[in-house]
Formats: structure tokens, sequence, C-alpha cells
């Protein structure tokens, strides 16, 4: 049988990356991120990192403040403890 082909596009690659990285601590909370840096770092243009950095903005991991500063978000004790719990019941049903 013939698989179908992976078709993510260079922004969800990176998205993926970025989010990774978020998850396991390698940009800590309240840590500035450079788009300039990262396109650098990813070998690409600064557009589909900015495209990554949108939709991690959209997931509440990014947090932008237009000409000043883009940085991982901090998510507080109450947030944690809301998602363990919603992680728990999803854990149950499955």
């Amino acid at each position: 049988m013939i698989k179908k082909i992976d078709r993510q596009s260079l922004s969800e690659k990176i998205y993926i990356e970025l989010k990774k990285a978020i998850v396991e601590m390698v940009f800590k909370p309240g840590e500035r991120i450079s788009d300039m840096e990262l396109a650098q770092n990813f070998g690409v243009s600064r557009a589909p990192v900015r495209e990554a950095i949108k939709q991690l903005e959209d997931d509440g991991l990014i947090e932008s403040i237009p000409g000043s500063l883009t940085r991982v978000t901090h998510i507080s004790s109450e947030e944690a403890k809301n998602a363990f719990t919603v992680v728990a019941v999803l854990h149950d049903w499955a």
C-alpha cells in the first residue's frame, strides 16, 4: 500500500518544536523569545516563526506585547491544578 505523504507546513513544524521546547522547559516561564533569533536557529525566514508564535499565543503558551516583547507565559498554580483535573478525567475516560 502507498502511504499518505505528511505535508506539514514549515510554520507547523516550527510550532511543534517550539511547543515541545516550552513544555519541556527549554524555554522557562517569563523568558523572552526573539523571532529573529529563532529564525536564525531554525534556518528560516521570520515569517513561519511569526506564524508559529501566533499559534502558540492563541494556545496561551506565549504572550506578546506589540513593539515590546514576546515571552513564554507564566502558569499559575491554580491553572496547573485545573489542567491536572482535566487530564485526570480524560485519562479515566480512556
